[in-house]
């Protein structure tokens, strides 16, 4: 039976649903729904195709079909299904004893799979060659990109935290920067001068507006995992999933950048004002379970409203 998997988001939280339908089923039964995005307002993060960024082929649909089909979608947990269940791997970079784990194994198997495209993979390659000996990565996530985050987390971004971060946490090192916001890679550039090492960008930091952008961040979310250490943004998805997609060697430190942290204000809502503006249209079901719970596996029969009519 086909799985449709629904993602959303950004590349972190795309994938993260990605792998965790691929210990699910088999990538040939597999229906990827990878949205486009249309409007800051409403989904900030992925303006571009799936292969715009890996080589992988997957079937891609726009709607829920009207076969019957499991569903799984638009939770940005990584797990892993066996036997019935999901095994956590939620932040396994804490986790000391996780390299020996057989659900660590088979995920990381499973991100190893993914391939990315050409472009991607060569300027990896041409980068790390270019990235100072002994560095570490400060993965910075200010949520400063779009106004739906920004009223929701990056109003309380500060950039004073990052600063006592460099110099009195990280101190000597050398730094490969990735961020999400222009000119606070800018100013930290102008602070600190050659002791920060940035990759190229054909647009800006923090642009999801097109497949460049998009590109971009995914060659920084590889490297990004390739050095000795990450300090890793307080509960950012991209962060972890640099430690995935490095390679899983790099130590992690996890820091807090906004006041109050990200842990205490996860909850919160935006304002009304720029909430989005438009919500996809649900699609008429029934169900042989207890419906769609996103982040949950539910077999699904649709009944098209002409079947409806006619009765």
């Amino acid at each position: 039976m086909n799985l449709v998997c629904n993602t959303a988001g950004g590349i972190g939280n795309r994938v993260k649903t990605l792998l965790t339908c691929l210990t699910i089923a088999k990538p040939e039964d597999i229906l990827l729904m990878w949205p486009a995005t249309t409007s800051y307002q409403s989904d900030g993060g992925a303006w571009c195709k799936f292969n715009d960024l890996w080589e992988n082929k997957f079937k891609e649909i726009e709607r829920i079909p009207d076969e019957e089909h499991q569903y799984y979608g638009r939770d940005s947990k990584l797990r892993l299904y066996r036997n019935g269940e999901f095994v956590k791997l939620e932040e396994a970079y804490t986790n000391p004893n996780i390299s020996t784990s057989p659900h660590f194994l088979e995920m990381k198997r499973l991100v190893d799979s993914l391939i990315p495209v050409e472009y991607v993979r060569d300027k990896i390659i041409e980068y790390k060659s270019q990235i100072p000996h002994n560095s570490c990565t400060l993965s910075l996530r200010t949520y400063m990109s779009f106004p739906l985050e920004y009223h929701q987390r990056g109003k309380r971004f500060k950039i004073e935290k990052v600063f006592d971060v460099i110099e009195n946490i990280i101190t000597s090192e050398k730094i490969l920067l990735t961020a999400d916001h222009q000119e606070t890679v800018e100013e930290i550039k102008n602070r600190y001068g050659d002791r920060i090492f940035v990759t190229p960008k054909r647009t800006e930091f923090g642009d999801y507006t097109c497949k460049e952008g998009l590109q971009d961040s995914l060659i920084d979310l590889y490297l990004g995992g390739m050095t000795k250490k990450i300090y890793i943004t307080s509960k950012c998805t991209f962060s972890e999933m640099q430690w995935w997609f490095g390679g899983c060697n790099a130590e992690t430190e996890e820091i807090s950048v906004h006041h109050p942290s990200l842990r205490e204000i996860s909850s919160e809502k935006p304002p009304n004002s720029i909430q989005p503006k438009k919500k996809l249209p649900s699609p008429e079901v029934t169900f042989s379970s207890s419906g769609i719970t996103d982040g949950n596996i539910n077999r699904i029969h649709h009944e098209s409203r002409t079947s409806n009519n006619k009765s």
